[in-house]
């Protein structure tokens, strides 16, 4: 059928043709092409242009024009003969391929935004009808959420006592997590934990979470339990799971069209957890450590572990039971090929560590503790105001700023790592005694340690570590009582031998599992069918590829605000690695160490025939905060100096950035920290 155009073009076309009659030698003017294509491109919106002729000479005087348009009429494109026309039908077909392509591309960017910002179905689909009654054309844009994002339509739900579970598949979950990546066998961490969906009442969720063990810091969901109780029966909640471990452990994992090696390569969770999957007794229990066999003893009114050097416990010990009291039960687990139900269930950094250690340590010792050990109020208020003062100099990298020991009850895993790794040893070393503070930076200079890939590689590292946090647990005992050794405090004599497996700390830890438990949470938008709700938005979720790109370094923010040499053309403001952001901008975020050990304040990126260089002051004067021999190591062992007095500006290539520095003022200089952690 011919296209229909509006009256309007066809006055514009007469007017172009009655030119060419008259004035056969003279071309149609440009102007002639385009009015057929914005003919094309908005049918329903064309303003009337008079054509531009390429000689004045030929221009019509008024009266012509009005004759010629009282006489255009609307019609098909067949009544008249326009041989440009036929020479455009050729360009109307890829303007044609063109609008599909970008309104699939809308799509797409539609799907990533209301994916990447949790907008609701409600706040989607106005948003869909808003954009379909516009000028835009996007008359192919459904005009529901649900059809925009694929959303899953009937959920299975599995009955287990006192609630309800709905499995996703590890395969599925596996697959999402290796839409960006090939891999030679899939090893996964998983983690199980609770998670209150509201304080009003018991409504509560027990995820089944997975992570690559190659890529820890990308989550994924393997099932969801809902109810206003914890599952009676871990067995029945971990059933299909296992079911799922073993088939896919004995006859590998088909992932982008390749079948790979399997293995459940560690649980992370927490000690209650551990204790709920592994049917093992709870961890104010005389026979809780899951690591060795020693027999807590009950020292005023407090279970602890004083032992240092007790037998440790086998995956054979376990699997015959012959520590009866450790068990409650069987575990399911069991059942899954080539897992160790002992090493294989680490200790774990963020709950043991942060969450134990640094809460026992700063909260029930420091500021609430006995007369004897407390910090007085004065102290409390000095250090207070000193952490408050270092949020102008926190890293953009970490989402919580120091707070107040005011509300050292609220503070979460991250602010008590960033008090152990960071700001601790500043803070502390004017008011802690001596021997506290030489106990606290034991535990300090081990956990720096063994977060860091490099020295934990390092065997003379790797034993001091050891030596260091069993030297801490004795210590400890000594100075604060032997009833203070609790689960937590004792799980650190042990924690080296999970590093031997796993790597450093930040590898197997429940940070990224944590932060994702906020984005299950968020899921859920009405009290009503929480878990059918999760459910749909990981089927959106799961749909829609990860943008994410490591190893690919990012510059942004164009400025012409100096400093620069000559002959550098441009300059920026950030520079994003793959785990750390330098910010010339941000106080905090424009300190580095360099591959050849120096440290560096940015002042500017600036580039030069597309190479991108450092300009900066190196620090020309460091020193050790602490050293020999009141402790064990150097400060400086672990890249931790007291630096002062800049260098003049000079550049350095941007390769050879070696990592981020956590830098606070200290009278005429600065105490900076390598910055450790990636997730």
């Amino acid at each position: 059928m011919a296209r229909k155009y509006s009256a309007n073009f066809y006055k514009k076309v007469k007017i172009q043709t009655d030119m060419s009659l008259s004035y056969p030698n003279i071309p149609p003017s440009a102007s002639f092409s385009s009015i057929v294509e914005n003919e094309i491109r908005n049918e329903d919106d064309v303003e009337m242009h008079m054509p531009e002729l390429q000689n004045p000479v030929h221009e019509l005087n008024e009266m012509e024009n009005i004759e010629l348009i009282k006489e255009g009429k609307g019609g098909h494109i067949s009544e008249y003969s326009f041989p440009i026309l036929d020479s455009l039908q050729t360009k109307t077909s890829h303007i044609d391929n063109k609008k599909v392509d970008k309104e699939e591309d809308i799509k797409s960017k539609l799907k990533l935004w209301s994916i990447k910002y949790n907008i609701s179905h409600v706040a989607l689909s106005d948003l869909l009808k808003i954009l379909k009654s516009s000028k835009a054309q996007l008359d192919e844009l459904p005009n529901d959420a649900r059809t925009i994002l694929s959303t899953k339509r009937t959920i299975d739900v599995r009955n287990i006592d006192p609630g309800s579970y709905c499995h996703v598949g590890i395969t599925e979950a596996v697959t999402y997590l290796c839409t960006k990546k090939c891999y030679d066998k899939i090893e996964l961490l998983i983690n199980i934990d609770g998670l209150p969906l509201s304080k009003s009442s018991g409504s509560q969720i027990y995820p089944i979470l997975c992570s690559l063990y190659d890529d820890p810091r990308e989550v994924a969901v393997i099932g969801v339990y809902h109810g206003y109780e914890k599952p009676s029966n871990a067995n029945d909640f971990l059933g299909e799971f296992v079911q799922d471990a073993v088939e896919l452990s004995n006859n590998g994992i088909k992932v982008n069209g390749a079948c790979i090696p399997f293995k459940i390569k560690a649980f992370i969770a927490d000690a209650p957890a551990k204790s709920f999957i592994s049917y093992t007794k709870g961890h104010t229990g005389f026979f809780s450590c899951t690591k060795c066999v020693q027999k807590g003893e009950f020292i005023r009114n407090r279970t602890c572990f004083p032992k240092i050097n007790s037998k440790k416990r086998t995956d054979k010990d376990f699997r015959q039971k012959n520590q009866i009291q450790h068990h409650t039960g069987t575990s399911a687990l069991e059942n899954i090929p080539d897992f160790n139900m002992v090493s294989d269930i680490p200790l774990e950094y963020m709950h043991l560590i942060c969450l134990g250690v640094m809460k026992k340590l700063i909260v029930n010792i420091w500021i609430y503790g006995k007369p004897s050990f407390k910090l007085g109020s004065s102290a409390v208020g000095e250090i207070s105001s000193m952490l408050l003062s270092f949020q102008n100099h926190t890293p953009i990298e970490f989402a919580r700023k120091p707070r107040s020991l005011d509300d050292v009850k609220r503070w979460k895993a991250t602010e008590f790592r960033f008090f152990l790794l960071y700001s601790g040893p500043v803070v502390l070393e004017k008011f802690l005694p001596q021997a506290q503070y030489q106990n606290f930076i034991c535990l300090h200079i081990a956990i720096r340690i063994l977060c860091n890939e490099t020295h934990i590689a390092d065997k003379e590292y790797f034993e001091l570590a050891e030596s260091l946090l069993t030297y801490f647990v004795q210590d400890f005992g000594n100075i604060y009582g032997q009833e203070f050794i609790s689960h937590n405090i004792h799980g650190l004599v042990h924690i080296v031998d999970d590093v031997k497996m796993f790597g450093k700390l930040d590898h197997y830890s429940a940070f990224p599992f944590e932060n994702f438990m906020q984005v299950l949470k968020n899921m859920v938008r009405k009290p009503d069918k929480p878990l059918s709700q999760i459910m749909k938005r990981l089927s959106e979720r799961m749909k829609v590829p990860k943008t994410k790109n490591i190893g690919v370094l990012k510059y942004e923010r164009h400025h012409n605000d100096g400093p620069t040499l000559e002959g550098y053309s441009t300059q920026f403001e950030l520079v994003r690695f793959d785990y750390f952001t330098i910010n010339i901008k941000r106080s905090g975020d424009t300190f580095c160490l360099l591959q050849d050990g120096n440290i560096m304040k940015v002042y500017n990126f600036i580039a030069k025939k597309e190479q991108i260089y450092v300009y900066g002051k190196v620090f020309t004067e460091t020193s050790d905060i602490f050293s020999r021999p009141n402790s064990s190591c150097d400060s400086s062992d672990i890249d931790v100096y007291f630096v002062r007095k800049e260098s003049s500006l000079e550049t350095r290539l941007l390769d050879s950035v070696s990592k981020k520095m956590v830098a606070f003022p200290h009278n005429d200089g600065y105490i900076v920290f390598p910055f450790l952690h990636d997730c």
